[in-house]
């Protein structure tokens, strides 16, 4: 018979074991190439402001992307949180901003300075797994999804690590896509999403 598609919780576990079996030295040196590869895509460029998470262990790391953006002068944002538990929104990030420890060990700035919901162009986003057509499966709060759906013309970019995509995400109609996702192997182009520009869609076409 057919065979029944994983649920979202199953393939969390089955991620939890394979972030397990990952040698530590081989994370740090796809860490860095997953960001290299990111910096040199052509959808990075064009960004003034960067909305780039601040990463835990067993992510990508993000410290090349933001000092990146220091260096080419990019505004920074990073998610913090506002309100509820899983109620998020982008605060102006520096290399100076002092930091505290939030929900789940996230580091996230002691003094928040909010940013507008739309004002990034390029959001680099985390998650527990990818599959090639840009779908994505987050820790299941649905932080991210409410932060993508309030900058709808911004870039969205999976960061991750190849061992982190499987052929298929299963999704509901509040996940949202990403347009690329990037991996210290490849990039993979997303789905595709009507609402793009059509300067950004020949961004992505490039990749």
């Amino acid at each position: 018979g057919r065979r029944r598609p994983v649920s979202k919780q199953a393939l969390r576990l089955e991620m939890r074991a394979r972030r397990a079996a990952q040698a530590e030295a081989a994370g740090a040196r796809d860490s860095a190439a997953a960001q290299e590869r990111l910096l040199a895509w052509p959808g990075w460029a064009p960004a003034c402001c960067v909305a780039c998470y601040l990463s835990v262990p067993g992510e990508v790391g993000t410290e090349r992307i933001l000092a990146a953006c220091a260096a080419a002068g990019k505004r920074v944002v990073v998610p913090a949180r506002r309100g509820g538990p899983a109620t998020y929104g982008w605060c102006r990030f520096s290399p100076d901003t002092p930091l505290r420890a939030g929900p789940r060990g996230i580091r996230e700035p002691a003094s928040p300075d909010w940013a507008p919901p739309d004002e990034p162009d390029l959001i680099v986003v985390p998650g527990v797994a990818f599959d090639s057509r840009g779908r994505r499966l987050g820790h299941g709060l649905g932080c991210y999804d409410r932060l993508l759906a309030a900058a709808p013309r911004a870039l969205r970019a999976g960061l991750a690590f190849d061992w982190q995509m499987v052929a298929a995400v299963p999704v509901e109609a509040h996940d949202a896509p990403m347009d690329v996702v990037v991996t210290e192997r490849m990039i993979y182009a997303g789905g595709g999403r009507p609402r793009l520009s059509t300067e950004s869609k020949g961004e992505r076409e490039r990749v």
